[in-house]
């Protein structure tokens, strides 16, 4: 599966200023945590199958799951915007990257303290604790709504499904 996000979905909260910058990293955290990110929500079994799905097919049961569709519950409509929303420009999968990403440079940096570059970051917008906060909240948002859309599409396609991210172990996530 080809990377599902780029750099430009690091702004705003998730802002990563030198990203840009040769030897950031970004691009080898974007591969490694996207498909960290979707074997948490997805399971191994429907994460295979995003390995070799046609992404361009929008039809399929792993394209809405990914990009988003609209559905109904008892007929009231429902909107479930995907893990990449290329609308807005914004992904579960980003913040999910950010967070790990972010993790990375304060271990890397933890015996050295911060470098300006991150110290400036850092304190952007709001407090760093808050900003993760607030990312940690958008997945589980997103993650919870694609749940809901599995579970109300009544697709056999999902009948396999187990819902690997529940209250009850998202802590152990660690994101």
């Amino acid at each position: 599966m080809d990377i599902l996000i780029d750099k430009t979905y690091f702004y705003g909260n998730i802002a990563i200023p030198d990203k840009n910058e040769e030897g950031s990293n970004l691009e080898r955290a974007m591969v490694q945590y996207q498909r960290e990110f979707l074997r948490k929500v997805l399971g191994d079994h429907y994460y295979l199958l995003t390995e070799t799905a046609n992404l361009s097919e929008t039809y399929t049961e792993i394209y809405k799951a990914i990009y988003g569709t609209a559905f109904e519950v008892n007929s009231e409509n429902f909107i479930y915007d995907g893990l990449v929303n290329k609308a807005e420009n914004k992904s579960a999968i980003a913040n999910y990257v950010f967070i790990k990403y972010q993790e990375e440079r304060i271990q890397s940096n933890d015996s050295f303290g911060l470098s300006e570059a991150n110290s400036t970051e850092l304190s952007t917008k709001m407090p760093f604790v808050n900003r993760i906060a607030e990312v940690k909240r958008e997945i589980e948002a997103t993650v919870y709504r694609l749940y809901d859309y599995i579970y109300y599409s009544g697709d056999p396609f999902w009948s396999l499904f187990n819902f690997p991210f529940t209250e009850k172990n998202a802590n152990s996530w660690q994101i």
